[in-house]
């Protein structure tokens, strides 16, 4: 199951430790993003299996395409068009290995540093197409620590990784403490005139103690980072700057003609309050903090910015405010305004929230969902051997013409899944193409959705395995990535719990145009 560094971010935000029990494994997919404190995707394992940090998909999984080339935003009535067809993925060979984790290391008596501790894993958060190629980034993780990782490829078929270096991406070592999380992670790219922008995080998880203040629970550092490069081989790291006390880590960044804005997260420890908080570059190496709405109401912590792309000469981040989905615009991040995504939602017992943004033919589509505040997720019970659903979670979209007025079309075979995972939405020549999960009874199917103008969509299953993270389209067709494995829940009837596999190689899908 894939636990992202937009989550990872966010629960480290919210200064939240993971449960853990031994007789029940729960999977909770509300959305990531909807509300740094509401019911997220969690995994709740024996404690021999717990991971101090999940990093597989820790990246952001909120990964929106960034820097697509808009043109005229029209107003004028359009008939709707005819519908898109999904396209046909099949998986790129990983021949040299660039996407498989490297094996764990062992002690000289052959015995794992650490048995209670996950083995290493590959993970891929954001890709990009750019005049330097295809750019994919994300993370290494050795059991309790991460690096930043690139890779590149001249047609979304064949990759290379980007040979490490300490200095921008971070070390491999050891925490100090055990269920200690320290390291670096990228979760998205974009190309700003030439020069390639990735955003991440650096996150240092202490993971506190019986008889330390606190305990059970953890403590955090998060700070935003970003990293450049001119040639997609050399990278230079830098951290920026965030309100003083809080920590803050960056989700989403977009490139338009008045520079680069970037979205993230802030939480203040002190007060337990978390807020949006933005970043804006003329030149992507001097950056400096925008101002970003104040949340309209109490709901879920008030407001979360989840994703952003350029529209005409302004920028559009979409997410939730008070509990309902919602848009904002603005040109460099100074000022903005607000536009509620209509929801149908007429008391408490629902949520809304945009996840993914992307715009086509000067229109602007966001992917979400509406769900119940109950939690919506799949329960296992090793007692029972039941699978049990709760809550429901409707995907749900959006266009608008002008980033002010939005309509939500009928999905028709969409709404017929109870629960249903928006993951990331991407813009093509013909339409969007937008990766979503749904629960089938006892596994998660990885489908994908399609529309030529954002009002009719159709559904297509992927008849592959894995959690996707983000897609993009490039010259040589869409490219998606994400992880090869996932959990079956139909292998819980052998009443085996080490069935549950850990994500640990990353995945890349080709859909050729």
């Amino acid at each position: 199951m894939n636990n992202e560094l937009e989550d990872r971010v966010r629960e480290a935000l919210n200064a939240r430790a993971q449960s853990t029990t031994l007789s029940v494994l729960t999977v909770h997919v509300s959305d990531v993003g909807a509300d740094p404190t509401a019911h997220r995707e969690a995994l709740v394992v024996p404690l021999a299996r717990h991971r101090a940090a999940r990093v597989g998909l820790v990246v952001a999984a909120a990964a929106c395409l960034l820097g697509l080339i808009l043109v005229t935003n029209r107003h004028e009535p359009r008939q709707p068009a005819t519908p898109a067809a999904p396209p046909h993925w099949t998986v790129a060979a990983d021949l040299a290995g660039v996407f498989k984790a490297p094996p764990e290391a062992v002690t000289p008596a052959g015995q794992s540093r650490d048995a209670q501790r996950s083995p290493n894993s590959i993970s891929l958060a954001g890709v990009a197409p750019t005049t330097h190629g295809i750019v994919a980034v994300g993370a290494e993780q050795s059991a309790d620590s991460f690096v930043a990782a690139v890779w590149l490829s001249a047609d979304g078929a064949t990759w290379r990784r980007v040979a490490h270096d300490a200095d921008a991406f971070g070390e491999l070592h050891p925490a100090a403490t055990p269920g200690d999380t320290v390291g670096y992670a990228m979760s998205t790219i974009v190309e700003f005139r030439g020069t390639l922008v990735a955003v991440g995080g650096r996150l240092d998880s202490h993971l506190l103690q019986q008889g330390e203040t606190g305990y059970p629970g953890s403590t955090s550092v998060v700070e935003p980072v970003v990293w450049t490069s001119a040639n997609g081989t050399n990278w230079k790291r830098q951290t920026l700057p965030s309100t003083p006390g809080n920590n803050a880590g960056i989700m989403a960044v977009a490139a338009g003609p008045s520079g680069l804005l970037a979205v993230g997260s802030t939480y203040q420890t002190s007060t337990s309050s978390a807020a949006t908080e933005v970043w804006h570059s003329d030149d992507a190496l001097t950056w400096t903090r925008g101002k970003f709405p104040l949340a309209s109401g109490p709901r879920f912590d008030g407001l979360s910015a989840n994703a952003i792309v350029a529209f005409n000469d302004q920028f559009a981040a979409v997410g939730t405010d008070d509990g309902h989905a919602t848009a904002w615009i603005t040109r460099d991040g100074s000022t903005w305004t607000t536009a509620l995504l209509p929801d149908g939602i007429s008391d408490d017992s629902e949520v809304s929230f945009a996840r993914s943004v992307a715009t086509s033919g000067g229109r602007l589509i966001a992917l979400g969902s509406i769900q119940s505040t109950e939690p919506a997720g799949v329960s296992y019970s090793s007692d029972t051997g039941r699978i049990t659903q709760s809550g429901h979670r409707d995907i749900a979209v959006w266009y608008s013409d002008d980033g002010q007025t939005w309509i939500r079309p009928a999905l028709g075979e969409l709404a017929d899944n109870q629960l249903q995972i928006p993951v990331s939405m991407a813009a093509g020549p013909h339409g969007v193409v937008g990766f979503v999960r749904l629960f089938d009874r006892d596994h998660y199917v990885e489908a994908t959705i399609a529309s030529a103008d954002g009002e009719e969509w159709t559904l297509s299953d992927s008849a592959l395995n894995g959690p996707r993270t983000d897609l993009v389209a490039t010259p040589f067709g869409w490219i998606g990535i994400g992880s090869e494995r996932d959990v079956d829940y139909s292998a819980f009837g052998l009443g085996s719990q080490s069935a549950i596999p850990a994500p640990e190689n990353a995945s890349v899908w080709v859909a050729r145009a």
